[in-house]
This record gives C-alpha cells, sequence and structure tokens, in this order.
C-alpha cells in the first residue's frame, strides 16, 4: 500500500475549498502521505507505527528534512491532534498522487508531498511492484 493525499482525504477538502476554506476536523488523521506498507506472506516487512498520539511524520516511513517531519503551513509538529492548513491554503495542492499506472504484474504509483515541508518545495515518492511471478 502507498499512500499519498491530503488531510481527511479530497471529498472532505472539496467541501473546506467551495465554503471559503472552513475549518474541517482532521484530528485523527497522520501526517504521513508518501508512507508505505508491505505485506507478504502472512507478514509486515515494511510498516508505519500505526495511529500516532504524537502527530509527526517522524512516526511513519517517510523523510525528515533538517530534522523535521510534514507540518500543515501555519501549525507546529508534534500536537496531539492534527490541525487543518491556516488560511486559504488548499491543502489537496500538499500531498497528491503525480502518477499511477496498473499494467497487471507491475503497479507504478508516485506521490508528491513537497509543500507539506517547511523549506522544501518539491518530494517526490515513487512506489513499485512487481509480480514475482512475472519472472
Amino acid at each position: 500500500m502507498f499512500k499519498c493525499g491530503p488531510l481527511g482525504g479530497y471529498s472532505l477538502n472539496k467541501f473546506r475549498n467551495e465554503n471559503n476554506f472552513k475549518y474541517v476536523n482532521v484530528a485523527h488523521d497522520d501526517l504521513d502521505a508518501n508512507s508505505f506498507i508491505i505485506y507478504t506472506k502472512g507478514k509486515f516487512v515494511a510498516t508505519t507505527d500505526g495511529y500516532s498520539r504524537s502527530k509527526k511524520s517522524a512516526n511513519h516511513n517517510t523523510i525528515l528534512v533538517d530534522g523535521k517531519g510534514q507540518i500543515p503551513p501555519g501549525r507546529r509538529e508534534g500536537d496531539v491532534w492534527t490541525q487543518p492548513a491556516t488560511g486559504q491554503t488548499d491543502m489537496t495542492q500538499l500531498a497528491y498522487i503525480t502518477k499511477f499506472k496498473d499494467m497487471g504484474d507491475v503497479v507504478i504509483s508516485e506521490g508528491e508531498v513537497g509543500r507539506f515541508y517547511q523549506n522544501l518545495r518539491k518530494f517526490r515518492r515513487s512506489f513499485i511492484w512487481v509480480n514475482k511471478n512475472m519472472f
């Protein structure tokens, strides 16, 4: 599984954007855009820490930039509850899938989350799954 989307998802953010960036509750969402989980042969071989009570992307398999993880613009890192970006920030532009291709035995997905980090313009991560039976 590869995850890359805005806090609260696209439908909630569409509602927020269409209603003058109204406050939406994303408190239980984790800052884990561009994270992944790999499960094979009945066990996890790569996973995140799961639901986090300290909202830091360091608790998931994302990257840190200058020691800091993903932070919604106008907020701070590590609060107990996640809050949406402040002001008129379109959160659908903070984390989104840039490419997806399913070719049966090979699936490729790429996500962009650069604007979710302070002082970073671009951060793309690609996730490629290849069926072992293909070889």
